[in-house]
C-alpha cells in the first residue's frame, strides 16, 4: 500500500515502554546472564517489606556483534523480569515441630522445597515473564555492552506496582564523566 509507518516509531515505542508487557519470552532471546534484583528470607518476610522493592546496582555485560559475526543490527529491546523461589531442606525434627502428629526424631531429610523458577531458560510453568520495554531499541554494536540499571517496585494500591526503571551505558556514562573531568 505504500504506507510509511515510521513517524509513529517514537510514540509507539514511548507507549509500549510505558506498561510492562506480561509474555513468554524465549530463551534464545534472552542477551545476558542474570541478576538478581531483589531477595528475601520467606519465613521473616513481612507484608511491610514489600512496600518497597529495589536494587540500584544492577550490572549487564551483553554480547554485541563481533567481527566475526554475520548478523548486523542487533539491539536490546528491553528487559524481562520474573521470579525464583527456593527453600532449605526441613529435618524430621523439623517436620515434627510443624506437624504435630510426628513424633520421632530423625536428622534425614524428609522435606525437599524443590525450587521455581519462572525464567525464560528455565522449564516452562504457567508462569509468564514480565517485559519492560525500551523506548527504542539500543543497538549492541560494541563486542561487548555494558550497562547499569536501578529498579524499584513500589506497592500501589491492591496488588498494583509502581515500577521506576533505569538503563545507561556504562561505558557512555564512565566516557562522558571522563571528558568533563579532563575538560574542567
Amino acid at each position: 500500500f505504500g504506507l510509511n509507518y515510521s513517524a509513529a516509531a517514537a510514540m509507539a515505542g514511548e507507549e509500549l515502554s510505558a506498561t510492562p508487557q506480561i509474555e513468554v519470552v524465549r530463551k534464545e532471546a534472552v542477551l545476558a546472564q542474570e541478576r538478581v534484583v531483589w531477595e528475601a528470607d520467606l519465613t521473616r518476610l513481612s507484608v511491610h517489606d514489600l512496600d518497597l522493592v529495589s536494587n540500584d546496582s544492577l550490572e549487564f555485560k551483553i554480547p554485541g556483534n563481533t567481527a566475526h559475526d554475520s548478523s548486523s543490527g542487533r539491539a536490546m529491546h528491553g528487559l524481562c523480569l520474573w521470579f525464583s523461589v527456593g527453600g532449605p531442606t526441613a529435618s524430621l525434627l523439623q517436620a515434627a515441630s510443624m506437624r504435630s502428629t510426628l513424633l520421632i526424631a530423625s536428622h534425614d531429610p524428609i522435606v525437599t522445597l524443590q525450587p521455581l523458577s519462572t525464567g525464560p531458560i528455565d522449564a516452562e510453568t504457567h508462569w509468564k515473564q514480565t517485559i519492560i520495554a525500551l523506548p527504542e531499541p539500543l543497538a549492541l554494536e560494541r563486542p561487548v555492552t555494558r550497562l547499569e540499571c536501578t529498579v524499584a517496585l513500589r506497592r500501589g494500591s491492591g496488588r498494583e506496582y509502581l515500577l521506576a526503571l533505569t538503563v545507561s551505558e556504562a561505558a557512555s556514562a564512565r566516557e562522558l564523566l571522563k571528558s568533563l573531568t579532563q575538560n574542567t
